[in-house]
């Protein structure tokens, strides 16, 4: 699993890495962490319309988008690059989607809970994200106990749109306008989806094309080396804040007339239908660079940011685990139920299992690949002996 964690990261090369995005990262999953488990668990919360931070805050999401974009390494090809994106995250998916349910299986099983094989099955197929396909949007009432694939959805959509986004991008890399006319395309086509589909699709195919506009947006990015600008201006230069103040401007004044909520798996990108597309992705890219300059201000803490910088470089396994890690300590405590991800419990609850839950998550992405490969060590040496 220590392969799949750097995934948007892997193609810098070492003078290239510095903490800032891994910092970034960090704090946006840690964040991710809590609005999954501290303010949406349990029937009913999170019903009414969140608060503007936390809608700004979950646009951090579509970071991971553009990061990928935006490092991409020119003339490694379609071949190449689908090779290693299957290779670090289907197979960690696929893995995840069977095994993580049957450790949830045994383990309420263990708990005294009624489970069955139907439950595993509909667990399996959650972690597929093929639970519900074909279903109207918002539909889904049945949540299976044995499984916690909270997230998984965003690691299917993130492949597929990496399809796209390798299939392209060698044709357009060296035109601004040619970029610009591609997330437009894509955009549009997703307008198209939000206003005449009405269902879910298998892997939550509907969300791929603006997936990749964001990874577009990231190559666009790169074209201005705005990473590196960030951190090689001086604090005290005027121009160093001005990209911060007006996008955070944008970004803030867009998110109050058009709410972002929290629902980018439910094709709901603001407040005036299809055509919100646009002011999302205006809206998540003008917080990106928000967040890039405080991901760069943290970075020059030292306890602060060693500690967010190892939890960006395990994004996606936390994304993978949080979920169940967070079910089954959720079960020790109170009765699971089939109508939400999480139980209800006091908000301070679910907090102390919040932290505790992103706690676990990095000591198995920073430990758990050296206990297997230690394992297997002894097992080989067992039966060479």
């Amino acid at each position: 699993m220590q392969r799949i964690v750097n995934t948007d990261m892997d193609n810098q090369t070492e003078h290239q890495r510095f903490a800032g995005p891994d910092v970034l990262k960090g704090f946006v999953i840690f964040a991710i962490v809590m609005v999954h488990i501290v303010l949406n668990a349990g029937p009913g919360i999170g019903g009414s319309e969140p608060a503007l931070i936390l809608q700004i805050l979950y646009l951090g999401l579509m970071a991971y988008f553009i990061y990928s974009g935006y490092f991409y390494k020119e003339g490694t090809g379609f071949k190449y690059n689908m090779k290693k994106r299957v290779s670090q995250i289907l197979i960690a998916l696929i893995l995840c989607a069977v095994i993580i349910p049957l450790i949830l299986f045994v383990w309420l099983l263990i708990l005294g809970y009624p489970m069955d094989f139907y439950d595993l099955g509909r667990g399996i197929l959650s972690g597929l994200d093929l639970n519900n396909a074909f279903m109207p949007f918002g539909s889904q009432s049945y949540y299976p106990y044995c499984s916690g694939a909270v997230g998984y959805y965003f690691l299917w959509v993130m492949l597929f749109a990496f399809v796209i986004f390798y299939g392209i991008i060698e044709a357009v890399l060296d035109d601004i306008k040619k970029i610009i006319a591609v997330i437009v395309a894509l955009l549009l086509i997703q307008s198209a989806l939000c206003y005449f589909l009405t269902f879910k699709l298998p892997f939550t195919f509907e969300l791929v094309p603006i997936a990749a506009s964001f990874m577009f947006l990231g190559a666009l990015m790169r074209k201005y080396d705005l990473i590196a600008q960030i951190e090689s201006l001086e604090l005290r230069n005027k121009r160093y804040w001005m990209p911060f103040i007006v996008c955070l401007v944008v970004g803030v004044v867009l998110c109050l007339i058009v709410h972002p909520g929290l629902r980018f798996d439910k094709m709901t990108f603001g407040s005036i239908g299809p055509l919100s597309t646009f002011t999302y992705i205006i809206e998540a890219g003008c917080m990106c660079v928000v967040y890039m300059y405080i991901a760069t201000f943290i970075s020059k803490i030292p306890v602060l940011s060693k500690a967010l910088e190892i939890c960006g470089q395990h994004t996606m396994g936390v994304l993978l685990y949080h979920g169940s890690i967070a079910t089954a300590i959720f079960a020790l405590l109170t009765p699971l139920s089939h109508e939400s991800w999480f139980p209800t419990l006091p908000m301070t609850t679910r907090a102390i299992i919040g932290i505790v839950t992103f706690v676990l998550c990095i000591l198995i992405c920073m430990y758990g690949p050296k206990l297997v490969g230690r394992l297997r060590k002894k097992d080989a040496d067992t039966v060479s002996s």
